[in-house]
């Protein structure tokens, strides 16, 4: 399939529903950093076997360094949301940064950002002060 294998694929979504019913039925928003006291064990290996199956399915983990050249892009914004939340549930405590990686493949499902007046005029106020404050240092 063209957003991955399918086993790999199948598991992701299956864990991330449980992950997200866990939260639900602890009457917590499912975009808390920790999982609900009493159910912190299952949610952790949750999310242990859901950064095994991100190195099958999008080429990182969340355990190991190992990288490989997978690249595909998550089906939906859903899917792309639930790989967030589970890198900010990783990664809320840990002195480490997850990897570059995640945060692309969570950006390939977002649609491009479009042009508007406002971005197109501080686009342009921010190059042209550089221009100008490089030619009063090189008139000096």
């Amino acid at each position: 399939s063209r957003h991955g294998h399918f086993l790999p694929l199948v598991s992701v979504r299956v864990l991330s529903a449980m992950s997200d019913a866990i939260f639900q039925l602890f009457g917590e928003s499912v975009w808390g950093e920790a999982y609900p006291y009493g159910a912190r064990d299952c949610g952790n290996t949750i999310d242990n076997i859901l950064g095994k199956a991100y190195l099958h399915l999008y080429g990182f983990s969340f355990s190991s360094p190992e990288v490989t050249t997978e690249n595909h892009a998550p089906e939906s914004v859903k899917a792309a949301t639930q790989l967030f939340r589970c890198i900010k549930r990783v990664y809320h405590d840990n002195r480490r940064s997850p990897p570059r990686k995640a945060f692309g493949t969570v950006e390939l499902a977002l649609p491009p950002a479009k042009e508007s007046q406002v971005s197109k005029a501080v686009r342009a106020f921010l190059f042209n002060a550089e221009k100008k404050a490089e030619g009063a240092n090189s008139s000096t």
